[in-house]
């Protein structure tokens, strides 16, 4: 190993430490105040020896004690927090602290009415730290609606699943602007509402569907009309020749397979048929091909 290499390796060596060092994860309930040790007892460091990093801006309740570690009053969000050496930036301690409380509220909520239906789509960020450990609260989504003069809200019958991100709610009254309200809920609180005022479509009656349609057939040319009815009647002759074709093959297949079919019982009735049944065709055959040998076996008859 040369100079080279070793001092590479010293390079690194600290960030590999950093990268295999586990974090410590503390958990805290909102609006709590909070006191994060340093562990430099094995490097007899002085409050002058180490200092505190955390990413973003400087929280202005954060106070550094005596003893190296850092207090924290009021706590409102999460935070990752690394306590360091002064002369080398080497990591002494690793600590992640996760808040809890309220959870946020729905994100891009949008909403598409129809006559009698609306579809309702939204967003949720799920902090996994709450939802992947015991000590986290669970989600709950929230959502209800009403009619804009109504004071009576109405709710969904079934459980809303808050990753589930899509709904469609029924039975809505066309042409009626709704009030929709959107939340989300935890052991520790409610979030913020979120309210989306939106207005189902008209109902279209039997007698302006046939206004629109009436409409849409006098936008049409009569040329079109012509070439759509040539069109169709030349697929339909098509079609019915094709089909009188097969017709004819399968009726002539039919009426061989019935000729065979009959003469087979005779066969088996009368041995003979078929001897016979050949000499006689063949008799009329030589009858028909040579009439001067019929004549000569007539004379010999008389």
């Amino acid at each position: 190993m040369t100079v080279k290499d070793i001092l590479m390796l010293l390079y690194i060596l600290p960030g590999l430490c950093e990268a295999f060092q586990q974090d410590d994860t503390i958990f805290v309930d909102i609006h709590d105040n909070v006191t994060l040790p340093c562990r430099h007892d094995t490097h007899n460091n002085t409050e002058n020896g180490t200092y505190w990093f955390r990413p973003g801006k400087h929280w202005p309740n954060e106070e550094v004690l005596p003893d190296g570690s850092i207090f924290v009053a009021n706590v409102t969000k999460n935070a990752y927090f690394k306590c360091m050496l002064s002369e080398t930036s080497e990591i002494i301690s690793s600590i992640r602290l996760v808040v809890r409380g309220p959870p946020d509220p729905p994100e891009n909520v949008v909403i598409k009415p129809s006559a009698v239906t609306a579809i309702v789509t939204w967003h949720l960020h799920l902090k996994e730290e709450w939802e992947g450990f015991l000590e986290g609260p669970k989600t709950t989504f929230h959502l209800r609606y009403r009619p804009l003069l109504n004071s009576q809200w109405l709710v969904l019958p079934h459980h809303i699943a808050p990753s589930q991100g899509l709904l469609e709610v029924y039975k809505l009254k066309p042409n009626t602007t709704y009030e929709f309200q959107l939340w989300t809920s935890n052991s520790y609180g409610e979030s913020e509402i979120v309210k989306v005022v939106t207005t189902t479509h008209p109902f279209v009656s039997d007698i302006e569907l046939a206004k629109m349609l009436e409409e849409t057939l006098e936008e049409f040319s009569p040329s079109v009309w012509i070439v759509a009815v040539v069109v169709v009647l030349v697929v339909a002759t098509v079609l019915a020749s094709f089909l009188l074709v097969i017709y004819y093959f399968k009726k002539s297949e039919d009426t061989d397979d019935h000729e065979r079919i009959e003469l087979i019982p005779h066969i088996f009735e009368n041995p003979g048929y078929q001897v016979e049944h050949s000499q006689s065709l063949e008799t009329i055959h030589e009858s028909i091909l040579s009439p001067s040998t019929s004549a000569k076996s007539a004379a010999a008859t008389v």
